[in-house]
């Protein structure tokens, strides 16, 4: 009910969608809408805590006020939603031959997308769509629908990597001086920027060098708030013994 109720959600995504032609280009609007617009809580929930006019007002809310309000939006937006339930890492696995619910303690929404099916969740602003919180990665989810109910893999759909690269001479007082690269996706570009953008470039820098005999004459940052992209970052280095 809470998905397909909720009328008043459809003036709000017409607007978000309005001029957008492709379903793709709406279900990162909406998920993109969601992520900057309601902050999770860190309660983990399969129930919404009050009604979702009251989640938006408040701009506050646990994991099923922030997904089941997603998948509301994207039901508005002629998008086929269905509720998932899951038990997070912390909660322990759950026993698929007896799914009650107490083993249940999140839930995501599944969207149709072109012809396939993308688990989404938009409690963290720093993970892009389609990629789930490393605590929802546990097992299999358990979907709803009034079909029928199916057990679906919760996995990562991007291999988390960091790639660095450094370039560096050696002159006769030992001294090294060059260039370091470091390329970072999936969950490492994730953990990156939260990291980055909860500390500020600043601090960020400082804590690469700290205790380390490293001095930077120049740091860059490239894709900082491009979520699907990878996470760059550009040193001109001294290393002095």
């Amino acid at each position: 009910e809470q998905i397909s109720g909720n009328g008043f959600l459809k003036k709000t995504v017409e607007e978000i969608t309005a001029g957008m032609t492709t379903p793709e280009a709406k279900l990162v609007a909406i998920h993109q809408y969601v992520k900057q617009n309601v902050q999770w809580d860190g309660n983990s929930r399969k129930f919404i805590s009050s009604s979702l006019k009251k989640v938006l007002d408040d701009k506050k809310g646990n994991s099923a006020d922030i997904n089941l309000l997603l998948a509301s939006m994207l039901e508005k937006a002629g998008f086929e939603v269905h509720p998932v339930l899951l038990s997070t890492r912390d909660h322990g696995f759950v026993r698929e031959t007896t799914p009650i619910s107490s083993q249940f303690n999140y839930v995501i929404t599944e969207v149709k997308f072109g012809d396939k099916f993308l688990l989404v969740d938009a409690t963290d602003k720093y993970l892009p769509l389609g990629l789930l919180p490393e605590r929802c990665l546990n097992g299999n989810g358990f979907l709803v629908a009034k079909e029928g109910y199916q057990w679906v893999k919760l996995q990562a759909t991007v291999k988390s990597k960091i790639t660095s690269t450094l370039d560096f001479k050696i002159a006769e007082t030992g001294e090294m001086k060059g260039n370091i690269k470091i390329d970072k996706v999936g969950y490492d570009a994730s953990n990156t920027r939260k990291n980055y953008f909860t500390k500020g470039e600043e601090e960020y820098v400082k804590d690469m060098i700290a205790n380390r005999s490293w001095e930077f004459s120049k740091s860059e940052f490239q894709n900082t708030k491009e979520l699907g992209e990878a996470f760059k970052e550009a040193y001109v280095a001294d290393v002095k013994e």
